[in-house]
Formats: structure tokens, sequence, C-alpha cells
């Protein structure tokens, strides 16, 4: 199924709905427009970049805005459709959009765009199921393999059909064929075309006593010969729970395994595994926790996550956004306090520090550490303010794109109604 037969698809959908109910009782139609939901979000975000491999640094300005509206339902129907515009604000020759050629300046991957963000029809016509055809976000899991990854400002979209059914007791099933997955920061790979299938199953029967248990496969394979690299299949379980010691005292936990290997036209013969066990110790407002994830490698390929939400690992100095070829062995340390239940306006306030020590997997070699820290506040239901810093400190061993210091502080307020 390519893209234009699946937006047929989604087209015939809608057509069928009205066309199918327009002359008997055209008013019902009318009252689900009429009744329908709004949706607005501006998220501005200043991002400073000091990258010791290039010879400026970056300032980027920019203003995410999206527009959305959503039905009410009828006849077990219900559409959305969402717009999202990127705007620059203040000088775009300050850094490299991927776009503007500012080659001498570090990347920050947030162009100029306006785009068709969502558009899909919800059909909840069968018992315990949903049916959603169209452009869509996909989050599954901890979203380290699917994700929309909303961090940067023009986030992932899928193309695609989702089937969720929770008939069976404590369980969800999701499955989803996608043929496009796009992203529209400039790389080389904005836009995968082919069969890709994601499945899905999360299972809580067991969640006092063990845990929520998660099962999924995902299963890519891309048309174009650049994208075909990158064509795979992986087949993974995570278990995650918490569970109270005492008092205001909790243990959470997460642990994930998955197997990842080469799939239909990749020229490249790889087999490796993913491994990341996270401890997390509550202790009222406070947690402090650390963890150790490894995205494996043969000395061929390192575990390939093109669709997961990448900033949220590996560090937010975003050094790791592509696996290197000897994979990547992260051990972490992390702590944050939320303030609540003061009644001031340091209510809403919450703070936290990660230390990352990164190692490749295969052939041993240190990459570096890193320090990050945040600062954010929430501001009644509609507003949020953050500050981020993140500090790479290369090791003198390493090489390619991890031996150069990299410093970044991102400034985000997010408005949403």
């Amino acid at each position: 199924m390519k893209r234009s037969s699946l937006f047929a698809a989604a087209s015939t959908l809608a057509f069928s709905l009205v066309t199918a109910n327009a002359f008997a009782e055209v008013n019902s139609i009318e009252e689900a427009i009429a009744q329908g939901k709004a949706n607005i979000q501006l998220r501005y975000r200043y991002e400073f970049v000091d990258n010791d491999g290039f010879s400026e640094n970056a300032y980027a300005s920019t203003l995410r805005t999206r527009v959305g509206y959503t039905t009410a339902e009828y006849k077990n129907f219900k559409a959305k459709v969402e717009f999202e515009n990127v705007a620059a604000l203040g000088d775009e020759d300050k850094y490299n959009d991927t776009f503007n050629g500012n080659t001498t300046r570090p990347i920050v991957a947030d162009p100029d765009t306006s785009t068709l963000n969502q558009a899909y029809i919800d059909y909840t016509g069968i018992p315990d199921t949903k049916i959603r055809v169209g452009r869509q976000a996909i989050n599954l899991g901890n979203l380290r393999f699917i994700s929309t990854l909303d961090w940067r400002q023009n986030d992932r979209n899928y193309d695609a059909v989702m089937f969720q059914n929770t008939s069976i007791p404590h369980t969800k099933i999701s499955y989803a064929f996608v043929d496009r997955v796009s992203l529209s920061t400039g790389a080389a790979l904005d836009n995968f075309e082919g069969e890709t299938h994601l499945i899905n199953l999360d299972f809580d029967g067991l969640k006092d006593s063990l845990g929520t248990l998660g099962l999924y496969t995902y299963l890519a394979d891309f048309d174009a010969p650049a994208a075909a690299a990158r064509s795979s299949k992986t087949y993974g379980v995570n278990l995650k729970g918490k569970h109270k010691l005492g008092g205001n005292t909790a243990l959470a936990y997460y642990l994930e395994y998955a197997h990842q290997k080469d799939m239909g036209a990749n020229p490249v013969n790889y087999s490796v595994d993913y491994y990341h066990i996270k401890p997390t110790l509550h202790i009222g407002n406070a947690s402090i926790g650390g963890g150790y994830e490894v995205l494996g490698s043969d000395g061929i390929r390192g575990v390939d996550t093109p669709f997961g939400l990448l900033h949220a690992f590996n560090g937010r100095a975003d050094v790791f956004l592509n696996t290197p070829v000897n994979g990547l062995e992260d051990w972490y340390v992390s702590g944050k306090y939320r303030v609540k239940d003061t009644d001031t306006f340091a209510d809403g306030f919450e703070f936290g520090v990660t230390y990352h020590d990164f190692s490749a997997n295969h052939g041993g070699g240190d990459y570096g550490t890193e320090i990050d820290a945040y600062i954010s506040k929430k501001i009644g239901k509609n507003y949020k303010a953050s500050l981020i810093y993140a500090a790479y400190d290369a090791d003198a061993s390493a090489t390619g794109a991890q031996a150069n210091d990299v410093t970044k502080v991102y400034a985000i307020l997010n408005v949403s109604f």
C-alpha cells in the first residue's frame, strides 16, 4: 500500500460517512462538527549550541504553532485535522537549520515549515476496538523505538492504519500498518516509505504483584536505496512496575530486552541486542535512580532506532542520536525533585540532574561523560516553562561526532489550549 492509496482509503472512508447519512440525518453530522473541540498549542524555544567541531556557535529562536480540530463522535466515527507551522524568530543565519547552508555553525534541525501534521478518522463501532486511518501520531512503549519525536519543533508523523483492541482482560493489543513516516528536518532520510508493521501488546494483569508486561515486534522494510540500509526487524519485551516500601517511599523499576537484525533490502547483515535496566527510588516528592542502557553492536552495526524519541535517551546534548558502529553503553544516575502541595508559587517547580558515562559496546573504548540539568515550572493548566542545560565532555580516545565537546542550553515556553 503506497502513500496515495492510504490517503485514498482515508478519503473514501470520510466520503462514505458523509454520503451514507447526508440525506437522512444531515443535522446530526453538522452537530458532530459544531460540537467538536479545537486545540491550539504554541511552543517557543531558544536553543544555544557550542560544538568544538564548528568554528561558530549556534543561536536558534523558533516558534511552533499547532492548530487542530476534532469532531464529536457520530455513528461511531470521529475525525481530526491538525496543521503545524514552524517559524524562525530572529536571525536565521546564526544556526544551521539543515536547509539554509550555514555549515560553519552546529545544526538546530528546526527549519521553517508548514505541514498537515495530522488528518485521520477514528471508528469505534466494533466492541473494544478502535481503528484509526490517516496521518497520525504513534507512540508505543517507552518511546525508545516508536514515537512522534515531539522534542523537535516539527515532529514525526505516520501515514498508517492503526488497530487497537482491549477485548482480552488486562490486555491491550495494538497493530499499525505504516507506509510512510515523515519528519521535516531537512535530513537525507526525512521520509521513510515502504512496509512497516508495528505490533505491541501490554498486559497489566500482574500489575500489583509483578508489574506491567510489554511485548513488541517492529518490522520495517523501506523502499528507497538510501533508506533500505535501515530496514530491520526488532523483537522485544519489557517489564515495569512500582511498589510501596512503606510510608512515602516506593521502588520503581524498568527492564527491557530486544533483539534486532537486518530485514528486506538492507545490504548490511547484522544481529544485535538491546538491554535497559532502570531502578528508581521515590521518597515523597523526590526520586533518585540510575540505569544501564546498552545499544549492542556486532562490529558491523549498532542497534538502530530511526523512529525513537532520541532526545529522551543518552543525554540531552544529542551526541548519540545515531548509534555508533561499535554500539553504545550508557551508565547513568539521576535525581529529581518536584514541589507540590505548598499552596505557594513554588508549586509546579521541578528540578532534575543526570550524569552519564558513555562507552563502546564492541571493542571497548570510552566516548565521554555528560551532565544534564533542568528546571521547569507549570503555571496552571495551560503554561509550562523549562530551562535545560547539557554538557558533553568527550574522551581523548573518542572519534567521529563523539570526539567533540558539546554544550547546549534550551529555554522553552509551552502554551496549550
